[in-house]
């Protein structure tokens, strides 16, 4: 089992860093590759205590998930009250004044998110597992309907209608 871990590690890390850098982009103090270490190092210890591991690849992009989840709720971020010369950091009053540093929209962005997800878990099962593989895992129609055994037609109706519900429902929010 351990070999299986590994080689999935090994061969699906590039993936990984892809998903992790799209969906963590504004923490630019972690590395993707120091999310997938933690990772790696919690199942392997997770199959060392004899836990056993069914789907391997949902079971660790779920784990990265939860790991990015834990970065974006541990992160802090400090302001310099004053202006510091000798070091790049910005200042409170060039941030406020910085046209970029909109902490609404930021919140706006986080809260649409947090909605968009809760959203796609109410969605059922088979049109929430197509729209997670397509859109978060980064995976191909042709590869979900060879791996899971599903016609590709299949998938693309149960994906259109996981997009329908979520339009639906997340209209009224999109500004």
């Amino acid at each position: 089992m351990k070999e299986t871990i590994i080689d999935f590690f090994k061969y699906e890390k590039n993936k990984l860093i892809h998903y992790i850098r799209k969906n963590l982009n504004y923490l630019a103090t972690v590395e993707p590759e120091d999310i997938i270490q933690d990772v790696m190092i919690r199942v392997l210890e997770k199959i060392n205590d004899g836990v056993i591991i069914e789907n391997v690849s949902g079971f660790i992009y779920k784990s990265v998930k939860n790991k990015m989840i834990d970065q974006y709720r541990t992160r802090k971020i400090s302001v310099s009250l004053n202006k510091n010369d000798e070091t790049d950091e910005k200042s409170l009053e060039s941030m406020l004044s910085d046209a970029r540093f909109d902490i609404f929209s930021e919140v706006q962005h986080e809260e649409l998110r947090r909605i968009l997800f809760a959203t796609v878990d109410e969605l059922p099962c088979e049109q929430k597992s197509i729209w997670v593989a397509t859109e978060l895992e980064g995976k191909s129609f042709a590869e979900l309907s060879a791996a899971w055994g599903v016609s590709m037609n299949t998938l693309l109706s149960r994906k259109h209608r996981a997009n329908k519900v979520l339009k639906t429902k997340l209209s009224g929010l999109m500004v």
